[in-house]
């Protein structure tokens, strides 16, 4: 373990000495199974920001801010928080992990915000991404989009494990298919 660590030092010290870029990183940390992708780590870090925003909701709610006002700074601080990057880490995070930003969301509404369910705030990412790729044909994942014969579906990529099917873009694509009917 001491190895690893001490390891890990120089490699990030020849990282910023010779510029690596984050796939280098990313792909050390997952040669030498430091990354176990989990999300929960991240998870954890979003809640955490998440409740540090929400105090400010709070304390505008105690000097009655109008409700307006007062779900327009939510979306602007906390909403923005738990979205970012939602595509990447939703499809596979646990329900425990999901409860903990539930639970953000849910004392939100009860400080009298207009809130959007952390599924809908995920749908409607995917549903964006998805239009955006599918109307650009350089985006690189443009080559997965592909329409059936008949014109209004898509083509639904084969899934073996639950882990896979959760990602992205067979994610994207049956939101899309389910959107058609």
């Amino acid at each position: 373990l001491r190895h690893v660590q001490w390891q890990s030092k120089i490699i990030l010290y020849i990282g910023t000495t010779f510029g690596w870029t984050i796939r280098d990183a990313i792909a050390w940390s997952y040669c030498t199974g430091r990354n176990k992708l989990k999300g929960s780590a991240n998870i954890t870090k979003i809640s955490k920001k998440a409740n540090q925003r929400l105090y400010f909701v709070r304390k505008l709610r105690k000097i009655k801010v109008d409700k307006s006002l007062l779900t327009m700074f939510y979306r602007s601080t906390v909403e923005s928080i738990i979205t970012f990057c939602i595509l990447s880490w939703y499809g596979n995070s646990s329900s425990n992990d999901r409860n903990k930003l539930k639970k953000i969301i849910k004392s939100a509404r009860k400080l009298g915000c207009n809130v959007t369910s952390l599924h809908d705030m995920y749908t409607n990412a995917l549903a964006k991404k998805t239009d955006s790729i599918m109307n650009y044909n350089d985006h690189p994942l443009n080559v997965y989009f592909n329409l059936l014969p008949s014109g209004s579906r898509l083509s639904s990529i084969y899934a073996r494990t639950s882990r896979y099917k959760n990602t992205f873009v067979p994610s994207a694509i049956r939101l899309y298919n389910d959107s058609i009917l």
